[in-house]
């Protein structure tokens, strides 16, 4: 689990979830703090150093890293099946609860609902807006009230792409590729066409720099299970999502979530 001295917080299912504050010493009561959310194999060291640093120069910003991935854990029942979009939701929420009421120095009332902002990537974006409607919609009841005052949605979508990565699963659930070669082929759709061909050098740098973080590939499995078609369909209650203004950012050539499905 743990590769070095990181928080941690056990969630309401004995998940054991790893993550780092930035700009702590920015709370007060007036501000709002930002969570970011990595998308599928992501972890939170893959922001780097910098994005989590410069956004955390106004208010504080939380990272984590999904349950099973990086350092954090599925805790004592080491259960994949417990990877499911809306459990990482709740995770995401009852992480916010957690960080404002006891370690931020300015600490909201406890019986006021935690509000804070909500950046996801990717399968993050999965989980924020599953994390946004099911509030909106009362499907999803975290332990403590939260509400989301923004939200950012970066090259994600509302339902499940059927594209070059929903191709890799299921190439991978039968060929059994090898950790190195299965990291390489993810890794070549998260960048822009052409980048393995024109800079192999920099491209075996950023897959051998993936793989000295725990990313179990029973995991990733599971996170691509769980974005697939029939577990990830939000298009009929997205527009449910009125009163949380939303930035939706993405990019042309996105291969891993096609434009049309933004």
């Amino acid at each position: 689990m743990a590769q070095s001295s990181r928080p941690s917080f056990v969630a309401s299912d004995g998940a054991v979830l790893s993550y780092r504050v930035f700009g702590a010493d920015r709370a007060t009561a007036a501000v709002v703090p930002l969570v970011m959310v990595q998308g599928l194999s992501g972890v939170s060291d893959d922001w780097g150093p910098h994005l989590p640093a410069y956004l955390a120069r106004t208010r504080p910003v939380i990272v984590l890293d999904n349950r099973g991935i990086g350092r954090s854990s599925l805790g004592p029942a080491d259960d994949p099946t417990s990877i499911s979009l809306r459990r990482m939701a709740l995770d995401v929420a009852e992480l916010a609860v957690h960080v404002v009421k006891t370690v931020l120095p300015a600490k909201s009332p406890s019986a006021a609902p935690v509000v804070f902002d909500l950046l996801g990537l990717s399968m993050g974006g999965f989980i924020s807006s599953t994390l946004a409607t099911g509030l909106v919609t009362g499907s999803l009841v975290p332990p403590a009230p939260v509400r989301i005052r923004r939200l950012v949605l970066m090259a994600t979508a509302g339902r499940s792409p059927d594209s070059g990565l929903a191709r890799l699963y299921k190439e991978q659930s039968t060929a059994k590729k090898s950790k190195e070669e299965f990291t390489a082929k993810l890794l070549e759709f998260n960048l822009s066409p052409g980048f393995r061909e024109k800079y192999p050098q920099r491209f075996k740098e950023v897959v051998d720099n993936s793989l000295t973080i725990p990313r179990p590939l029973r995991i990733i499995m599971a996170q691509m299970y769980a974005t697939s078609k029939s577990q990830f369909d939000l298009t009929a209650s997205l527009s449910r999502i009125t009163g949380i203004p939303t930035l939706i950012l993405h990019g042309t050539k996105d291969e891993v979530i096609p434009e049309r499905l933004r």
